[in-house]
């Protein structure tokens, strides 16, 4: 039997597409967190979760600010770099042996990426 290239493709895209797609998301029922959610919008879609872990750490980053820098070796103006300090937190959801561990990782209080772990307990 010989399978169309089109098909292949298709096939293909949506394989890909629903793998991608449980690491963006994370349902509740019926509702879904996101990344851009803060932790108000995950407490009232998701509860508690099991474990909530939190850490400071200090980044370095591209200013906001407007003024810019020249640079004489690249030959144009950059943004100067500045340290920034972020409050990282990490919520763990775990539904129980039949569904797996989500962990959802805050930036200052909004949601930065969600994965999957392992089957919970």
């Amino acid at each position: 039997m010989r399978i169309h290239p089109a098909a292949f493709v298709v096939l293909a895209t949506g394989l890909l597409l629903a793998h991608a797609s449980s690491s963006w998301a994370l349902r509740c029922g019926n509702r879904v967190v996101s990344i851009g959610d803060t932790r108000y919008e995950v407490l009232s879609k998701c509860g508690e979760p099991s474990f909530v872990e939190e850490r400071d750490e200090e980044q370095l980053r591209s200013s906001t600010r407007e003024s810019y820098l020249y640079d004489p070796v690249e030959r144009k103006f950059i943004r100067p770099l500045v340290i920034e300090r972020i409050i990282i937190e990490e919520w763990i959801y775990n539904f129980g042996p039949h569904s797996l561990i989500y962990y959802v990782r805050f930036e200052n209080g909004v949601v930065d990426r969600i994965r999957t772990g392992n089957y919970g307990f």
